[in-house]
């Protein structure tokens, strides 16, 4: 641990630029720590002047640029001590990819179930990304991107945006064609009720084009075969009771005929 003046750090043209060049130097030293005085951290990162006397406390303001820079004071800003040993974590920027894969969970479950599986799969490969390969994260990342939670809500984000594009469009897509095929096969099933036997052969020929095995398409096929059949008995019938019909009414006829004789 290495223990040094900050003061050449405040030429840094902002707060974030300030944090941001101090990860650099505890990158730097050869035990990767920092021992620094607590009251040239607080006036490096401290707040600016607020308006009104309305100043947020020093201490828990450059706590939090330090957190968002992924950087861990021991002991706390918020004790008071001489000095404090400043080092850095991936604590932090796991604590953004949990909050992002939560919220992406909770998104994705209100949608449909395996959504919120696969988010949770995606959730617990970002946390172990950012919890085993931290350093080669920020190594590749630019440096922009604060080292804190910032940098685990990045990663988070990109494997739920992957996740999103390679497997929920595509089962979303599929269960939107099979909600239409499905409507398809009710409406065919009403024209099978109605006697429009060709609609409801056109409205099946339509589901089968969306899926390959719509819900219940067997058995509004199988009403269809039904109602056909019943459709062709039922003339059948009517044709038989008119040849009934006229073979009754010859037969009378010649009856009345031999009576005349």
């Amino acid at each position: 641990m290495t223990a040094g003046t900050l003061r050449p750090l405040a030429s840094a043209s902002s707060r974030q630029a300030r944090a941001r060049a101090l990860r650099e130097r505890i990158d730097a030293e050869p035990g990767g720590t920092l021992e620094a005085p607590r009251d040239e951290l607080l006036e490096l990162l401290g707040p600016p002047p607020g308006e009104n006397g309305d100043e947020p406390d020093p201490a828990r303001y450059a706590q939090s640029l330090l957190a968002q820079h992924g950087i861990r004071p021991t002991p706390p800003l918020t004790e008071p001590a001489e000095s404090v040993r400043l080092a850095p974590t991936p604590s932090y920027a796991i604590q953004g990819a949990i909050a992002v894969a939560l919220l992406t969970v909770i998104v994705g479950a209100l949608g449909y179930w395996l959504y919120g599986v696969l988010f949770v799969l995606a959730g617990a490969v970002s946390v172990a990304v950012v919890a085993w390969r931290y350093d080669a994260l920020r190594r590749h990342l630019p440096p922009a991107v604060p080292s804190g939670r910032m940098l685990g809500a990045l990663v988070a984000g990109a494997v739920a945006i992957a996740v999103g594009i390679v497997a929920v469009l595509p089962i979303r897509h599929h269960r939107s064609q099979e909600g239409r095929a499905r409507g398809l096969v009710v409406q065919a099933d009403r024209a099978v009720d109605k006697g429009d036997f060709t609609t409801a052969k056109d409205k099946l020929a339509a589901a089968e084009q969306l899926d390959a095995q719509p819900p219940n398409i067997d058995d509004v096929r199988a009403h269809l075969v039904v109602a056909q059949v019943a459709v062709l008995l039922e003339r059948q019938a009517r044709g038989q009771a008119t040849t009934d019909q006229r073979l009754q009414a010859a037969i009378a006829a010649l009856r009345r005929a031999a009576r005349g004789r």
